[in-house]
């Protein structure tokens, strides 16, 4: 145990956080058992994944066709919410982004901050401002978390205009409404000048003069420069793009959710409700957003399959979906965002690497400050 009265350097992690041999051992530890639980759910469900992984044989190819055009539908839509999110970035730049991103956080522990920082650095060769990659980030991941909710809330809708009401589906788009809601007021913070967005900066400019080694006004001058040039960046997001750029996301969330439906049609000897399919997938979605291991991996696959088995399906279909899903939605983007990032590296035009601009508010809040 660390003693209360221990003195440690500012800015310097306390010693009991940064143990080498814990640092050394937690991942191979972790790893180990990640693996011994799956092994052990793989010799206690050996019968289903055997009757699954047969059932993927009898997938027809016009069904195999099908899924292939969800894919890269989602594929597309992923690749355009990015594009929205700067007007200088492509489709393509879109798609390498994204894959790029998935394959971090699908391929590493912890790889979602490797999915920041790999985002960041192709942005930065594309010629975009820090400012600017950041807002591409973090628009792009409100954009994909939005959509999903927006999924849910005309899914539950439309089952309660077809099928009636019930507490469970009042609770449920309640909560998504909630959640749409709450991301619609973090934006208005972000881009406007409010007396909200005044406060959180003020409060994030102290953090940062507590914790830098920056001197005074030249700090304080240089953060406000930054949140500036990303207010107005999220101001015209919000205010030119926001509608197309919240219905792409929806859309990969769709098609998403349509690799599931092909192959439940395909497999199933009986008919499975559409919007069963899709209910199931979305609640399980969104209930697993923010799972902290790599894509999701196990608790993801459990509670999709889970859910596809209260609508109604059988377990070994349900298995079989989820495997032909997470295939393409897992696996694949590993290889593809792999492959994509090293040939973006081996690209010989760093000279896209730029410094962002400057447009001409620093020195004014070098003054003021």
């Amino acid at each position: 145990m660390c003693s209360s009265r221990q003195t440690v350097k500012r800015n310097t992690p306390s010693p009991c956080w940064s143990n080498q041999t814990f640092r050394r051992w937690s991942y191979p530890i972790g790893a180990v058992v990640l693996v011994l639980a799956f092994g052990v759910a793989g010799v206690r469900l050996r019968g289903l994944l055997s009757s699954a992984f047969t059932q993927l044989g009898s997938l027809t190819l016009p069904a195999l066709a099908l899924v292939a055009a969800c894919w890269f539908t989602m594929l597309v839509s992923r690749g355009i919410v990015y594009r929205l999110t700067q007007s200088h970035l492509r489709i393509r730049h879109g798609v390498v982004l994204d894959q790029v991103n998935l394959a971090a956080a699908n391929g590493l522990p912890g790889g979602s901050v490797v999915g920041i920082a790999a985002r960041m650095k192709i942005c930065r060769r594309l010629g975009h401002g820090s400012e600017q990659a950041a807002l591409t980030v973090f628009a792009s991941g409100q954009a994909f978390a939005i959509g999903r909710w927006v999924c849910l809330v005309i899914v539950i809708g439309s089952s309660m205009i077809l099928r009636g009401t019930n507490t469970v589906d009042l609770l449920e788009i309640g909560s998504a409404l909630i959640a749409i809601l709450f991301s619609c007021v973090v934006w208005m913070v972000l881009s406007s000048d409010s007396r909200a967005s005044q406060a959180l900066l003020h409060f994030i400019e102290n953090t940062i003069t507590r914790t830098s080694q920056t001197k005074g006004a030249f700090r304080r001058a240089r953060f406000r420069a930054s949140v500036h040039r990303f207010r107005s960046g999220a101001n015209e997001l919000v205010r030119d793009r926001a509608p197309k750029l919240i219905s792409a996301g929806a859309l990969s969330t769709l098609f998403g959710a349509l690799i599931l439906v092909v192959v439940i049609d395909d497999l199933s000897p009986s008919a499975i409700s559409v919007l069963d399919v899709l209910r199931a997938y979305l609640i399980a979605r969104v209930a697993t957003s923010f799972i902290p291991t790599p894509g999701g991996v196990g608790v993801l696959d459990g509670a999709i399959t889970a859910g596809l088995m209260s609508a109604g399906v059988e377990s070994s279909v349900a298995i079989s979906a989820v495997i032909v899903y997470r295939a393409f939605t897992f696996a694949l983007p590993i290889a593809t965002g792999s492959l994509i990032y090293l040939v973006w590296r081996r690209k010989p035009d760093r000279h896209n690497e730029v410094k962002p601009e400057d447009d001409g508010t620093t020195d004014s809040l070098l003054h003021a400050a």
